[in-house]
C-alpha cells in the first residue's frame, strides 16, 4: 500500500496491487508533513504543530499531540521513538506508543530563512538533522546528546538574503556517507560516524538529492540537473533542459532518473549522460513532491491533490 495526504486534511490508503482505494478519511486538519509509515502506523504533521498517529489499516487516530511549532518535513521513526523537526529550529523525540515527549533540543534559527525544513534521518544510534544555518547535527537517539556538528559551508554574501543557506532538501544516507545540500551554499558528502566532510562543491539545493552506487543526482534551485561522483564530488554531467521549471528532487529508476516539474510533466533522464529519454504530461497541476518509484510504477502526488500512477518503461539500447 501507499499513503498520501493533502493540505485540506484528506489521507488516503491505496492498494497498488489492486489499483483501488483501501480507505480515505478527512481529519479537519491542514497537513504540511508526512505521512511517514512504520510498524503499522502513519504519522503526519500540521501547520499548527499538531502531530497525529493513525492506524495504517483503518485510518483511526491512535493519538495526537502538539509540538513547539509548524511541521513542514516528514518525521523519522526509529525503534520506539518518533523524531520531528519544527520550523523554530527544534528537534523533538516522542514516544511512538503515545506521543509523549522524550527529549527536545533547540538550534538557533537565522533571522531570515526559506520556508521549509529538512527531515531528520536515522543512522545506528543517531538521529541527524540539517538546519537553516547550514549545519548538520547528530544526536544520540536515547537522550538527545550532541554527537557531532558540522558546517557544510560558511555563509557567503553581505546581505541577509545572500546569507540564506538553509538545509531544506531531504538528506540521503548511502553506505557510510551522508549526502547533504544547502540553498545558495554547497552539496557535500559527510562521514556518518564523525561528520567529517569527504568532499564539498558549490551548489544551491532546495528540492532534493538522489544517489546510486556511483553517482549523486541533484536538482538545483534554478532547475539545473547534475550528476556527480559519489566518491569525489567530481561533475559527471550537467544539464539545463529543465531550467526555471522548478524540478522536483530526482528519483532513481533503473537506468534513469525521474523528475517532475511545475507544468505537470514527468521527465526521464539517462543516468549516465543526463539526456532526456522521455517526458509525459500527467495533468495541469504543478508537481512539487518527488515521484515515488515502487516496483515498475511511478506514483505522483500533484499539488492539486491527485494521486497518479504511471507505468513507463524507457527502451534500452
Amino acid at each position: 500500500q501507499i499513503y498520501a495526504a493533502s493540505f485540506d486534511g484528506n489521507v488516503i490508503a491505496f492498494d497498488t496491487n489492486r489499483g483501488s482505494k483501501v480507505w480515505k478519511n478527512n481529519y479537519d486538519l491542514s497537513f504540511t508533513a508526512g505521512p511517514t509509515f512504520k510498524d503499522g502506523i502513519l504519522v503526519l504533521g500540521t501547520n499548527d504543530g499538531e502531530l497525529i498517529a493513525l492506524d495504517a489499516l483503518t485510518g483511526e487516530i491512535l493519538w495526537a499531540t502538539t509540538v513547539s511549532s509548524e511541521i513542514l518535513a516528514p518525521v523519522s521513526i526509529k525503534d520506539d521513538k518518533i523524531f520531528v523537526r519544527t520550523v523554530d529550529g527544534s528537534l523533538t523525540a516522542l514516544s511512538k506508543e503515545d506521543g509523549t515527549q522524550q527529549w527536545l533540543v533547540n538550534h538557533k534559527v537565522p533571522r531570515l530563512s526559506l520556508r521549509g525544513t529538512s527531515a531528520p534521518v536515522n543512522f545506528a544510534n543517531a538521529v541527524l538533522c540539517g538546519f537553516d544555518d547550514g549545519k548538520v547535527s547528530a544526536y544520540d537517539v536515547s537522550n538527545g546528546t550532541l554527537l557531532w556538528e558540522t558546517m557544510l559551508t560558511p555563509a557567503g554574501g553581505r546581505t541577509e538574503i545572500e546569507k540564506i543557506m538553509d538545509i531544506d532538501a531531504p538528506m540521503v544516507i548511502l553506505g557510510n556517507e551522508l549526502y547533504v545540500g544547502s540553498y545558495q551554499g554547497a552539496l557535500g558528502a559527510m562521514a556518518l560516524e564523525s561528520g567529517d566532510i569527504i568532499w564539498v562543491t558549490e551548489a544551491s539545493i532546495y528540492a532534493g538529492i538522489a544517489a546510486d552506487d556511483n553517482a549523486v543526482f541533484v536538482s538545483e534551485a534554478d532547475g539545473t540537473v547534475m550528476a556527480l561522483s559519489r566518491f569525489t564530488g567530481r561533475e559527471i554531467w550537467k544539464k539545463e533542459n529543465l531550467l526555471y521549471r522548478n524540478p522536483t528532487a530526482p528519483v532513481v529508476m533503473d537506468d534513469s532518473i525521474v523528475i517532475g516539474d511545475l507544468e505537470g510533466y514527468l521527465h526521464w533522464l539517462d543516468k549516465t549522460s543526463g539526456e532526456i529519454q522521455e517526458r509525459i504530461n500527467i495533468g495541469k497541476s504543478k508537481i512539487s513532491n518527488a515521484p515515488l518509484v515502487l516496483n515498475n510504477s511511478i506514483y505522483v502526488l500533484t499539488d492539486s491533490g491527485d494521486l497518479v500512477s504511471v507505468e513507463k518503461k524507457i527502451p534500452t539500447s
